[in-house]
């Protein structure tokens, strides 16, 4: 693979990996002095505000990459500018009509949850947090212009923040309100520092430059974008579902104890994509500019050896918690929640399924196939959503796991069928 997307990979994963490291602490350090069931409220506010804030998010980067490789090729500033913008604008029409839902219609998503009537109060605390969730321009913007390590930084501004203001609340003994507030400002700070380093980087006087672009006609001149745009969210929508729905589902099923040992169960599995994030990160950016070029046989190399790597990474992982990760979970968060090792266990094997399906959506996203990408993802997120609820009253937190492993086997299988056509016909 070429030496670019190892380094650009390489900071990437830097960034992910102290990222991962520092929420691993905080939850257990919030665990341990929340207890299950508090935490698992916190859990519960955290999910429901993310699933929401997803749900009207324009998720523009990846249109923002795509778009803008091919203003860069033709050295056009002016267009590259309008695309910026239009990702910007997407980002806060998204994030506000998002807190517009959770501030009208958060008390009754609660009640439908059966949860205590709290919960809406935190919930409403918290809502703030997707206002400037949108990260399509920033995000974009950085990927686009292979600034990855101020990417990795940035990304790490939240967890940071999350982390030491955790310790704080536990050493002034907070309440989950206490929790909720640190939580959001965490949040907050994180956001801001993207902005402020994208805008550091790309340089002032182009962003404004990038700002000053009029919009107007944009949807005429860029008949493709909004296609995309809506593919692409749509697609970021059923992928986090499926990531999330397991947690507001266990909620309304097993109730916060269960939840609280899900979301630890989650935090170990998510190790595993320490490895593969920075890669699918980078992959897409490499694949956009080997399509343009049209260099064919390298971007095929390129999807085949990416996978390779990565499910060799996941199994190596899997190996490791197998033999350390039980007393690794007690030792972190207590004894009480020495049940999360068998679900863990289940979803690092989703995991690694996932790993082996890495550059499967860049790949579809770099051919122009964006739609059939999000059919097969509706599929899969459909079969999932089916199998969750029946999994999950019958085998509890290890069902809620289980589906999330069928899941990942539907969708690899059909994304490489399609994908091997699709290669096929571009030959």
């Amino acid at each position: 693979m070429p030496a670019k997307l190892w380094l650009n990979a390489g900071k990437l994963l830097c960034g992910s990996g102290l990222s991962a490291v520092m929420l691993l602490l905080t939850a257990a350090v919030t665990a341990r002095t929340l207890g299950t069931h508090n935490f698992g409220m916190l859990v519960f506010i955290q999910a429901l505000t993310l699933v929401i804030g997803q749900i009207f998010s324009f998720n523009a980067w990846q249109a923002v990459v795509t778009f803008g490789n091919q203003a860069l090729q033709q050295s056009d500033e002016d267009k590259l500018g309008k695309i910026v913008k239009m990702a910007f604008c997407l980002d806060l029409a998204g994030g506000v009509i998002a807190w517009l839902v959770l501030f009208a219609a958060g008390g009754m998503l609660v009640k439908m949850a059966g949860w205590p009537q709290e919960t809406a109060a935190m919930l409403l605390i918290y809502s703030p947090a997707v206002i400037f969730s949108g990260t399509g321009a920033t995000i974009g913007s950085l990927r686009l212009f292979r600034h990855f390590g101020i990417l990795a930084t940035a990304l790490m501004t939240a967890p940071l923040f999350r982390l030491l203001g955790t310790f704080a609340a536990m050493l002034h003994g907070c309440s989950l309100y206490g929790f909720v507030i640190i939580n959001l400002a965490a949040t907050l700070a994180g956001q801001m520092a993207l902005f402020g380093m994208t805008v550091s980087s790309i340089g002032r006087q182009r962003v404004s430059a990038f700002f000053s672009r009029p919009v107007r006609g944009f949807w005429q001149e860029f008949s493709q974008f909004r296609s995309f745009v809506w593919t692409t969210n749509l697609h970021s929508t059923m992928k986090m579902l499926t990531r999330e729905a397991d947690q507001l589902l266990t909620a309304a099923i097993i109730g916060p104890a269960g939840i609280a040992l899900l979301k630890v169960a989650r935090q170990f599995a998510r190790i595993l994509p320490i490895f593969g994030d920075p890669l699918y990160q980078t992959l897409f950016s490499e694949l956009s500019e080997l399509q343009a070029q049209g260099c064919r046989h390298e971007f095929s190399r390129l999807v085949h050896r990416s996978a390779f790597t990565a499910v060799l990474t996941g199994l190596a992982g899997l190996g490791f918690f197998w033999l350390f990760g039980q007393p690794v979970i007690i030792m972190a968060f207590g004894e009480s929640f020495a049940g999360a090792w068998l679900t863990a266990m289940i979803f690092m094997l989703a995991m690694v399924a996932g790993l082996g399906g890495i550059p499967l959506q860049p790949a579809m996203l770099a051919l122009g196939q964006p739609e059939a990408s999000f059919r097969i993802n509706l599929f899969a997120t459909t079969v999932y959503l089916a199998a969750l609820v029946p999994l999950a009253m019958k085998f509890g937190i290890e069902g809620a796991a289980g589906a999330y492993v069928l899941y990942f086997v539907i969708w690899d299988t059909l994304m490489y069928i399609r994908l091997r056509k699709e290669m096929r016909v571009n030959d």
